[in-house]
């Protein structure tokens, strides 16, 4: 098993596994993080929308203006 370790092909099998791993890893995270952000940036639209929404169902000052000096016409 130790003269194993000491072949060249060996070892240059288990640096190319090992960095394989880790840059499948790194991918993964990157894949997240992306999906992630994804993911809070339609919440935070979909905040938004509703929040325009609410307030365009709102009745404007204007409105309650021309509501209020309607009774003096």
């Amino acid at each position: 098993m130790d003269k194993l370790l000491y072949d060249p092909d060996v070892r240059l099998g288990i640096f190319a596994g090992g960095l394989g791993s880790l840059l499948f890893v790194l991918a993964m995270m990157i894949l997240l993080d992306h999906l992630s952000g994804t993911i809070a940036g339609a919440r935070r639209y979909r905040r938004e929308r509703q929040r325009a929404e609410r307030l365009a169902a709102e009745p404007t000052i204007q409105h309650a203006n021309e509501k209020h000096w309607r009774k003096y016409l």
